[in-house]
């Protein structure tokens, strides 16, 4: 008898429309009291497969490994941006690439958002100039995760690592550096209407890549090449190259692999900082999940996506074999 009042109060659409705990108890309480009756209310409603399949909530573990690199161009983030407005060459997207050391920012304008145009990016923007990386970072955008650049990784000894919204420091610089590209575009295009933004992304770039990292201490450019290059700023104030330096040829590489190593440990031990203190806020809100053998699981449906769909969340339930 009990458990058909619960299934009436939690089931039906007049009464219960599959509320929570504490909404079916008040409801229950107003019509009848039994012996251990919240206990067997909360069971009853924890149990409930299909509110389970609709509303199980994903715990947020505790945040893996950080990923710090030793040195500038051995991890990459990728990331894309767009589309904006077409312009007069036909370029809707900008593609960006981030070296996670220096924080260094590649941009290319392209007209779509697909595998060939990411494969050539990375190929002539990337790889020309600084090397083969060890690792790549992006999301699970079609133009990142296919066949065709799991091979292209896979030929070139990279690893391919793939961010998730539990995995915020993987892809947190290409994203930041996409938010300060929007930015910037918005206020020198006036609201992105113009048809010529692509023709502004250079000097973006150079902006980027000459602006002061808060979290470094150095600009991008700096780090890269252990000394300031010369901005626009420069020449419009008619400054002067700095040349004093300059004795020989030996002193000056010495003092500028002296500089680049100095500035290399310099920034490798703020961004650990940065790191740890990531973590720890991180993981203030988070929570391991020990699954044993026997318990009771629902697996995530990822053919259900969109805040719109009418489907179940997840299936199941499930029992851990092993």
């Amino acid at each position: 008898m009990i458990p058909g009042i619960l299934k009436l109060f939690h089931e039906h659409l007049a009464l219960g429309i599959h509320a929570s705990f504490e909404r079916t108890l008040w409801k229950v309480r107003k019509f009848c009291i039994f012996e251990n009756m919240a206990s067997t209310i909360k069971e009853f409603v924890n149990n409930f497969d299909l509110c389970n399949r609709a509303n199980t909530k994903k715990i947020k573990p505790p945040l893996g490994k950080n990923i710090v690199p030793e040195m500038p161009f051995l991890v990459w983030a990728l990331d894309g941006a767009g589309p904006f407005p077409i312009t007069s060459s036909g370029n809707r997207y900008v593609l960006i690439g981030v070296d996670l050391f220096s924080s260094l920012v590649v941009l290319k304008c392209i007209p779509a958002m697909n595998t060939e145009n990411t494969i050539q990016f990375f190929w002539e923007n990337i790889i020309a100039y600084y090397g083969l990386p060890e690792a790549v970072l992006t999301d699970h955008g079609s133009n990142f995760d296919n066949i065709e650049i799991k091979k292209m990784f896979s030929e070139i000894n990279c690893k391919k690592i793939y961010s998730s919204p539990y995995n915020p420091q993987c892809n947190g610089a290409s994203e930041n550096k996409v938010k300060i590209l929007k930015k910037i575009l918005s206020h020198s295009c006036g609201k992105l209407t113009q048809v010529d933004w692509d023709k502004k992304i250079p000097l973006i770039m150079l902006n980027m890549n000459s602006s002061l990292n808060t979290v470094r201490k150095f600009s991008s450019f700096t780090i890269v090449h252990g000394f300031s290059g010369k901005s626009l700023a420069d020449l419009q104030f008619n400054k002067p190259t700095n040349l004093n330096y300059f004795d020989g040829y030996d002193s000056y590489v010495t003092r500028l692999i002296q500089n680049i190593c100095e500035i290399h440990q310099m920034c490798l031990n703020e961004i650990k900082i940065q790191r740890s203190k990531q973590a720890i806020q991180y993981n203030k809100d988070s929570k391991e999940t020990l699954i044993a053998s026997g318990d009771i699981v629902y697996c995530h449906d990822t053919t259900s996506v969109g805040r719109k769909s009418t489907n179940y969340s997840f299936r199941g339930p499930y029992v851990v074999l092993s």
